[in-house]
């Protein structure tokens, strides 16, 4: 049960993400409608907050009170994908892989502890621990049939992007 378990929680949040963030109108062209904004500034966590929508992708920049800005991109009609790009500033590069996901499961665990609307965030953080030692930097992870994750990272001089992407396509 203890396998199963992480394939069934993250299907059931990957379902939750992707349709609670897509607008269902009658008016786009994607049937699963275009991409809603997530967040917005009305959280002290939240010094600012923009959202873009450009046909059916988005563009949402976050910067939170604890100094991380996000671009959350999401994007596609058939396939959908989320991008997280988190810039974290005044950090100092490791080369130890499992610090990168660690530190993404702390930041969705973060960003689900702002506000009860934010839970799926949390629970991404546990699925994320759940199949950790499975996971590489780099590396698309089949969660389960048509379901992805990628954890990357690009590093700065003065700071470091962390990439988490979500999928129903190989990234």
């Amino acid at each position: 049960m203890r396998i199963f378990l992480p394939y069934f929680l993250v299907t059931m949040v990957l379902s939750v993400v992707f349709m609670g963030c897509f607008n269902t109108s009658s008016e786009s062209k994607c049937e699963v409608g275009d991409p809603v904004a997530i967040f917005s500034d009305q959280y002290s966590q939240i010094l600012n907050h923009t959202f873009s929508l450009t046909g059916s992708n988005s563009l949402e920049t976050i910067e939170f009170e604890n100094g991380i800005k996000l671009e959350l991109s999401q994007s596609g009609c058939e396939e959908l994908t989320q991008e997280f790009r988190f810039y974290i500033f005044n950090q100092e590069g490791t080369s130890e892989k499992k610090f990168w996901i660690d530190f993404a499961i702390q930041l969705f665990n973060f960003m689900g502890g702002i506000d009860i609307s934010f839970a799926d965030f949390s629970f991404w953080g546990e699925a994320i621990k759940e199949i950790r030692e499975n996971l590489k930097v780099g590396v698309p992870f089949e969660l389960a049939p048509g379901r992805w994750i990628k954890i990357d990272k690009i590093e700065s001089s003065d700071h470091v992007i962390l990439l988490v992407i979500l999928s129903q396509q190989e990234s």
